[in-house]
């Protein structure tokens, strides 16, 4: 999704959506980004000037890339929900 649609779309989708799951992935994003436990990335995201948007953008997706494979490791359960 950040791929297609952009960091902050992407992350207001998560926001917006309103499921546990989507919730908690914005929350660990955030929280990986801004490396502070309150983190709220969406309004930071807004704020930044482009390079330093483009260089949280390549963070986002290869933290992403991470998380999925940690979650597929630990088997819980499919990871196809992240892709959606």
């Amino acid at each position: 999704m950040i791929q297609t649609n952009g960091l902050a779309q992407t992350m207001a989708f998560l926001c917006a959506k309103g499921k546990d799951h989507h919730k908690l992935l914005y929350q660990h994003v955030s929280q990986w980004m801004l490396e502070k436990e309150d983190g709220k990335l969406l309004p930071t995201l807004l704020e930044e000037d482009s390079g330093t948007y483009r260089r949280r953008t390549t963070e986002a997706i290869a933290y992403s890339l991470w998380l999925r494979r940690f979650a597929e490791g630990k088997e819980w359960g499919s990871a196809q929900g992240v892709d959606e």
